[in-house]
């Protein structure tokens, strides 16, 4: 009964190993001056700018971890490069996937924060992204600013997505992303920034892992019993 439960143990704990890894989540592998500018983030594309924000910036704190944040004016977006597991394993697209996104999302505290920005969280892969916009993402969720985020503030957000039936694209590499999707500025795109800090991805447990989970724990308290 021991070795048992041992066993079951084990395949328990492995199965609760779902944090994965992205390169620079916290947009610091090349901290900038204080007030400095930046392309976009080491281990990541898009059109997005790194910063090190100032005190003149009027968001508090000024990053979430470490110095750095990544910058999106309305329409800018960014893509993470390879996700890979806590083995260094890449992490592949599959059919019928979920993933947790979590990332720091705040509103400037100057005029950069007039408006309240639109972000989109998504997942996608090479085939898409190479579509220039002609494919839609494998699936995206928006969180809206306004009304949720003041100027000068930040908010923790969760975006949960699904893989769904991505048979067209399973084995590409799996990509996540933010858009800054708002209108709200009109031609001074940068009067509705979204600040983005520490990124991360987890992967939700199957139902058949759930009950795995289940299964140890029963095991747990018919032994303690």
């Amino acid at each position: 009964m021991k070795s048992s439960i041992v066993m079951v143990m084990m395949m328990v704990f492995s199965a609760m190993s779902f944090g994965l890894i992205i390169t620079n989540p916290n947009f610091d592998d090349d901290i900038l001056n204080d007030g400095g500018w930046g392309g976009c983030p080491s281990g990541w594309s898009g059109s997005a700018a790194l910063q090190n924000l100032s005190t003149a910036n009027g968001l508090s704190p000024e990053a979430q971890s470490g110095e750095n944040v990544a910058i999106l004016n309305e329409g800018d977006w960014i893509t993470s490069s390879t996700i890979t597991d806590d083995l260094d394993n890449e992490i592949l697209l599959e059919s019928n996937k979920s993933y947790e996104i979590t990332v720091w999302i705040g509103r400037r505290g100057d005029d950069c924060g007039t408006y309240a920005g639109i972000v989109k969280a998504w997942l996608s892969c090479p085939t898409i992204e190479a579509s220039a916009g002609t494919l839609p993402k494998i699936d995206s969720v928006s969180y809206d600013m306004e009304g949720n985020v003041d100027q000068g503030a930040w908010s923790f957000v969760t975006f949960m997505l699904m893989t769904g039936d991505a048979t067209a694209y399973e084995g590409e590499t799996l990509f996540v992303g933010f858009d800054n999707i708002g209108d709200r500025a009109g031609d001074s795109n940068w009067l509705a920034q979204v600040i983005l800090d520490s990124a991360s991805v987890n992967e939700i447990p199957e139902p058949a892992t759930l009950l795995l989970l289940s299964a140890g724990g029963l095991l747990l308290r018919r032994k303690n019993k």
